[in-house]
């Protein structure tokens, strides 16, 4: 996909400062997706779920520990950088911007 002049959000270099940032805050945000939105649960429920059928309660700290989730998906944001960074960029992009916007709307309320 691109805008109407050629560019792609895959135009940007993942390791550059820009780059960088707008991943950072990708991770923020698919890390507070998982961690504290409404949108999660169903992933947290399955996941303590079948912990909890395990008998492993560390299992229950890992999904709700924002520090513990996001280093996976920083692992898996970095393995699309290095795969599929044309379509991981838009990904990153969308998610940087409801980031940004989550931020803002603090500031604002």
């Amino acid at each position: 996909m691109t805008y109407h002049d050629g560019v792609t959000a895959a135009a940007i270099n993942p390791f550059s400062a820009l780059g960088v940032l707008v991943l950072a805050l990708a991770v923020f945000r698919a890390t507070r997706l998982v961690v504290d939105d409404l949108i999660g649960e169903p992933v947290r429920d399955a996941w303590h779920w079948i912990f909890r059928a395990r008998r492993a309660g560390i299992g229950d700290y890992f999904i709700d520990c924002p520090w513990c989730v996001s280093i996976w998906i920083a692992a898996l944001a970095l393995v699309g950088v290095r795969y599929a960074w044309g379509v991981v960029a838009w990904l990153a992009l969308l998610l940087a911007l409801s980031a940004v916007a989550g931020l803002l709307s603090r500031i604002d309320a």
